[in-house]
Formats: structure tokens, C-alpha cells, sequence
């Protein structure tokens, strides 16, 4: 899992793969962006990939672990939801993704 594909395969590029993709952010993320996430990520995911937003969602709440809030000169939103409510919808679209096979 990751906020968007690695360079280790294709390169980073999976978009010609017939891969299933869910690809899952924080509306209130400041360490990975909306910008990195989305709009850049993209054109690197299959044409039908599945992007899900998590209204009020942050970066620190997907997996908590001190000191996420900072990396570099970013620092994440204060969320608005709490961390249980945001695992909840990551682990329902994961398990959606993966109850297709």
C-alpha cells in the first residue's frame, strides 16, 4: 500500500497494467498531496483506477505513528474525523478491492 505507485515496479508506471486500484487520501492531508496523490499519480494508475477521498481524513490517521505529522517542511491537517472513522473507510475499500478475487 502507498499513496501512490513506487519506482521498483514498471518503473512506477502501471498505468497499461490491468490492475485493480484503489487509491485512498485524506481530504485534509498535508504530507502526501492532493497534488502528488491525484493529479500526479494519475497518469502513473490504470485508466479505471478508483480514487476515494476521506472527507476530513488527514496522512496521520491511515496508520499512527510518532512523529507522521512532520516530514520535511510539511506538516499534516488536523483531521476533523477521528482515526477510527478513517480506518473504517480505508478497510471498507480495501476489502472491497480484495473481495474481488
Amino acid at each position: 500500500m502507498g499513496a501512490y505507485p513506487g519506482k521498483i515496479v514498471f518503473d512506477g508506471d502501471i498505468s497499461k497494467t490491468d490492475y485493480d486500484v484503489v487509491s485512498i487520501y485524506g481530504a485534509l492531508d498535508g504530507i502526501a498531496l492532493y497534488e502528488d496523490v491525484v493529479t500526479g499519480a494519475k497518469k502513473m494508475l490504470p485508466p479505471d483506477a478508483k480514487f476515494v477521498e476521506i472527507d476530513g481524513g488527514n496522512h496521520s490517521q491511515f496508520s499512527y505513528a510518532k512523529g507522521i505529522q512532520q516530514s520535511g517542511d510539511k506538516v499534516d491537517g488536523t483531521p476533523t474525523i477521528t482515526r477510527a472513522e478513517q480506518q473504517d473507510t480505508i478497510y471498507d475499500n480495501v476489502i472491497e478491492l480484495l473481495s474481488k478475487y
